[in-house]
């Protein structure tokens, strides 16, 4: 998946210049949906409905997310290689039947 992401980002690099990037954020924060409104008549006093444009926040956050997940990783991935690490323990077992106890280096 790193590939693919390193490689996309070469292909971009010097692609899109500093307006092109304002006006890609400028498009994403002026998100929109379509929802219907009910108003009363201030004439004639009937309920109506009519369709209105509103700041979509849920897809303004989620196309943010998004950007920011591409340009900087998602919170928590790391590059750092990381090694796994294994612990053993060593039982001792006595031969001598009258041993109450064993001693353990360094204890």
């Amino acid at each position: 998946m790193a590939d693919v992401r390193d490689g996309l980002a070469k292909g971009l690099e010097g692609k899109l210049d500093e307006e092109q990037i304002k006006t890609l954020m400028d498009e994403v924060l002026a998100i929109n949906k379509s929802v219907h409104t009910d108003f009363t008549c201030k004439e004639c006093g009937k309920r109506q409905r009519q369709p209105a444009l509103v700041p979509d926040a849920r897809a303004v956050t989620s196309a943010l997310t998004e950007l920011m997940n591409q340009s900087w990783g998602r919170p928590g991935d790391s590059k750092v290689e990381t090694e796994i690490v294994v612990n053993r323990n060593v039982y001792l077992v006595s031969e001598d039947e009258d041993a109450d106890s064993i001693d353990i280096p360094g204890e």
